[in-house]
């Protein structure tokens, strides 16, 4: 298995990625953690001076996943959730095949 970890846009990156790997046989899932956005730009903040990624682009990624249509059964919200408890999450959906596109 091989997991790509990254930002990829349902509205952009994801469908050329997925006709891709699927066209080379291979099978794929698609999951988006996310967190409210309060908490995606604090974090961003808290990366310091040294951090080039300004805040209104961080709103525009999250809105790039806040409306993801008939990939919303592949949502899972972060809220308050361990990183223990969202593996395991991830791990389940996986299993079940609930992420597959």
């Amino acid at each position: 298995m091989t997991i790509v970890d990254g930002i990829v846009s349902p509205g952009s990156f994801l469908e050329p990625m997925r006709r891709s790997l699927h066209d080379a046989g291979h099978e794929v899932a698609y999951v988006v953690l996310r967190a409210p956005l309060s908490v995606c730009v604090a974090r961003t903040r808290s990366r310091g001076p040294r951090s080039r990624t300004d805040p209104e682009i961080v709103e525009r990624l999250w809105r790039d996943f806040a409306a993801l249509g008939a990939l919303e059964s592949n949502l899972i919200e972060i809220g308050r959730r361990s990183p223990d408890d969202l593996a395991d999450q991830v791990a389940k959906r996986f299993r079940d095949g609930s992420l597959t596109t």
